[in-house]
């Protein structure tokens, strides 16, 4: 693989060069948005993965593959089928929300998100509420049963508040499932490290992402906040997603398929955003997006792969301290 990806042009005036040279406010019939290479992000400027339609396609994409990972389940926990509550923390769409109210017609299901996508038809046991997750959430101590996220990378900062509200919000025994899809890239054979698979992609990601104070890959550091917050119970359950055409087994080549349809998308629309924000020139972003592409999809040397992390905790069943906020 190549080790001296070439780093992206910054533009030409580095005076010129920041936020507000590369994203701009815009405005249309739903109300004020950050645009950036095109692409409609959250007013706030908080959020740094875009709602537009493009993004909503994606979404539902991604929902298919997840699914296909958890063998067409909705969940990686096995739920009581009299499931009374259920929160859908970072709902987009809402066609987990939706799905899951036919799986379970007894359940009430909260969606909530930041951005106002969601269709207008709704399941009479589906509602959302439009709010910032990282807020306190309109909802009781001791609420829910079951508490999902999923896809929220991209748009929090502080992942052990989360994880402790949702700690509170569920009831005694209640679940908590976290779903993310890493955005490092991995090797098959292990030749290489992941470091040396698009390196200087992986590596300005990383430092771009922690400027504005964000992990952009935390999937793994979930245990550790789980543990923390009070949970008990905590699993995770890797899923390999191939990129390219080395997969020989017939189920990660159905993955694979689904993968090269959305791995370019989700590289690009995780990262748009950031890169923009920092002042880089959209012609910069898009060459760097085609090396990454050269080097996972033409490369004969390595067999590249993402990874889906479901992981799954239980609040206990008697807590004499609740973990603080």
């Amino acid at each position: 693989m190549s080790q001296n990806e070439p780093e992206p042009t910054r533009a030409a005036n580095e005076e010129s060069c920041n936020s507000s040279a590369m994203v701009h406010y815009a405005e249309d019939e739903s109300g004020q948005y950050l645009e950036a290479y095109g692409h409609k992000f959250h007013a706030s400027g908080n959020i740094y993965v875009p709602f537009d339609e493009e993004e909503q396609r994606h979404m539902h994409a991604r929902h298919k593959l997840l699914r296909t990972c958890l063998g067409g389940a909705l969940t990686s926990t096995r739920l009581p089928p009299d499931t009374k509550t259920i929160v859908d923390i970072g709902t987009g769409t809402g066609v987990w929300a939706i799905e899951m109210a036919a799986r379970y017609p007894g359940s009430t299901i909260m969606g909530i998100d930041i951005s106002k996508i969601q269709s207008s038809v709704v399941p009479g046991n589906v509602r959302y509420l439009i709010a910032d997750i990282e807020q306190p959430w309109e909802m009781a101590d001791d609420y829910a049963d079951f508490v999902h996220m999923r896809d929220i990378t991209g748009g929090i900062r502080n992942w052990p508040g989360l994880v402790s509200q949702a700690f509170r919000k569920l009831k005694p025994g209640g679940v908590l499932e976290m779903t993310e899809m890493r955005t490092t890239i991995h090797d098959f054979d292990g030749k290489f490290d992941d470091a040396d698979i698009c390196p200087s992609f992986t590596k300005l990601f990383r430092t771009l992402y922690e400027r504005v104070n964000m992990d952009f890959d935390p999937a793994p550091k979930f245990p550790e906040w789980l543990h923390a917050a009070g949970f008990e119970n905590v699993k995770q359950r890797m899923e390999i997603l191939p990129i390219g055409d080395w997969a020989k087994d017939d189920q990660l080549r159905q993955r694979q398929k689904l993968v090269n349809n959305l791995v370019m998308q989700y590289l690009g629309h995780h990262s748009t955003m950031i890169f923009a924000g920092a002042g880089y020139e959209q012609k910069a972003f898009d060459e760097q997006l085609s090396a990454i592409k050269r080097e996972l999809f033409d490369s004969q040397q390595s067999k590249p792969y993402v990874m889906a992390v479901f992981t799954t905790a239980r609040r206990p069943t008697t807590t004499s301290d609740l973990a603080p906020l």
